[in-house]
């Protein structure tokens, strides 16, 4: 595929990007009504079903992939912008109402998302690095004699985050 010169200078980069680290037969096609990109890339449905994407009750919400970010802050905002997203659509389909002028004003971030999407990146490391010392916390079992964190004393926090402890918080 070649990059038509009618774009945009910055269309045109990201399309050359695109066709320079993927190939055509890795992708697929989706129809737009299950395509999320298309709900975070336009306004809300007027009424969400209970079958739309965003509203599927899953354990592990979505969170941002690390690697695609030069610095934790800007991961840490990620995974605030989309958890505050998801309230927000969420919050819509509760009302079924849907206020345009209201969705166009700027949100901007409090501590509340902030603090979320910390708590959200750190239980996905946790899964992703010791999902095993995690689930042996969860039932009180003692860890893997192969575990790193073995020596230590973990305890899950009130957020389900593995917390190292001494001997000075068990008072």
């Amino acid at each position: 595929m070649r990059i038509p010169g009618s774009f945009k200078p910055f269309v045109a980069h990201q399309l050359a990007e695109i066709e320079e680290t993927t190939s055509a037969k890795n992708w697929r096609w989706v129809p737009s009504k299950d395509n999320v990109s298309d709900d975070a890339t336009r306004d809300p449905p007027n009424e969400f079903s209970s079958e739309h994407v965003i509203c599927e009750k899953t354990l592990i919400a979505p969170v941002p992939d690390p690697c695609r970010f030069s610095n934790y802050d800007r991961l840490l905002r990620a995974a605030a912008h989309l958890l505050q997203s998801v309230e927000r659509f969420k919050s819509h389909k509760r009302t079924n109402t849907l206020d345009k002028a209201k969705n166009r004003q700027i949100v901007k971030l409090t501590s509340k998302y902030l603090y979320a999407g910390e708590k959200l990146l750190f239980q996905k490391a946790q899964r992703d690095n010791f999902g095993d010392e995690l689930q042996c916390v969860k039932k009180g079992e003692p860890m893997p004699k192969k575990s790193k964190l073995r020596n230590m004393c973990v305890e899950l926090d009130q957020d389900d985050v593995m917390r190292a402890t001494g001997r000075l918080d068990r008072h």
